[in-house]
């Protein structure tokens, strides 16, 4: 059986060349499985992608074997043209008739796009099942394999390193750093080791990704009361994403944020996102963006006028991960 996974076969300009078939979903499930926490980790075998997952297993045999027939992708498009439309039609009449022949022309692009790249292209193939959950279904289907999923991974990470705990579990995040803070252990010393799980392998990655689940599945972002706290917290990370500097460590001063020597903040974000990994087209709407939280702060008066966010996550064996009451520990 062939490798599953994408990969440039016909070397095709402009698209990634990789040493051995590249297969996301086996690695997606392999993250999903372990013991690293990961706070968007659903499970790609469900829905439309497990549909997409079956189609890609089914061609990829045939796939492997028009890669042996076609030595290049032109005699591969001439051959797989041939196979689907007959001799008395190409893809290109099929295009311009797309309301009556989609379906074939989708099926034509699955193969194609297998043989070429190990991987589909076109949701309109009749071999993909689609629907059957609206919009709302789907995401609350997602939020809550989000929500296992995370759990699970915490559990063997607590497990695989020793940690015995049979009680609720609060965590706390140092919001600017993205440190937790762990209390309610029945073990005491369990607290410190789990803060270090969470703060010290793979340099804070558990930490930062439990912070994001947190972030966005306890409701803080919809809290109207801490929206402007969530914006300053958008406001100093996004600046140190593109400067390396703290911006609560500049003053404002008519209106502007300065620094110590007089240089003004958003002259230096401009630089930073000049000099970015942010694609050309988009580093002025990136700009625009962060620029418009800090024109925010300026605007209430400074940071120090804004309470920082307050993030927290509660955890215990039954339920894995919820969002804390206010009487946690009442």
């Amino acid at each position: 059986m062939a490798e599953l996974g994408y990969y440039n076969y016909y070397n095709v300009k402009g698209r990634l060349n990789v040493d051995k078939p590249l297969d996301t979903y086996a690695k997606r499930m392999e993250l999903r499985n372990g013991d690293e926490l990961n706070a968007n980790s659903t499970d790609p075998s469900k829905g439309v992608e497990g549909q997409i997952r079956k189609l890609q297993e089914y061609l990829n045999d045939t796939a492997a074997a028009n890669r042996a027939i076609y030595k290049d992708k032109e005699s591969l498009k001439l051959g797989l043209k041939k196979k689907y439309f007959g001799d008395e039609y190409n893809a290109v009449t099929f295009k311009w008739r797309w309301d009556e022949h989609k379906e074939l022309f989708a099926m034509y692009e699955n193969e194609l796009s297998m043989s070429m790249f190990g991987k589909i292209s076109n949701l309109a193939d009749p071999r993909i099942v689609q629907g059957g959950e609206s919009f709302e279904e789907e995401e609350n289907r997602l939020n809550k394999e989000r929500q296992s999923a995370i759990s699970a991974q915490f559990g063997k990470l607590l497990a695989n390193n020793g940690v015995e705990n049979n009680g609720a579990l609060l965590i706390d995040f140092d919001i600017y750093e993205m440190k937790a803070v762990v209390s309610g252990s029945e073990n005491s010393d369990n607290n410190g080791k789990i803060a270090s799980l969470l703060n010290e392998l793979g340099g804070g990655k558990n930490a930062r990704q439990l912070f994001y689940f947190a972030l966005k599945n306890n409701g803080v972002l919809s809290d109207e009361s801490q929206q402007e706290s969530l914006h300053k917290w958008r406001a100093v990370s996004n600046f140190d994403d593109f400067t390396g500097l703290d911006l609560r460590d500049f003053s404002l001063k008519n209106g502007e944020f300065v620094g110590k020597d007089g240089t003004k903040a958003l002259d230096l974000l401009k630089v930073g996102v000049a000099n970015s990994s942010t694609p050309a087209d988009f580093k002025g709407v990136a700009y625009e963006y962060a620029k418009g939280f800090i024109d925010e702060m300026a605007s209430l008066g400074g940071l120090e006028k804004v309470p920082d966010l307050k993030v927290s996550i509660a955890y215990d064996k039954e339920s894995g991960f919820y969002a804390p009451k206010s009487d946690f520990y009442a």
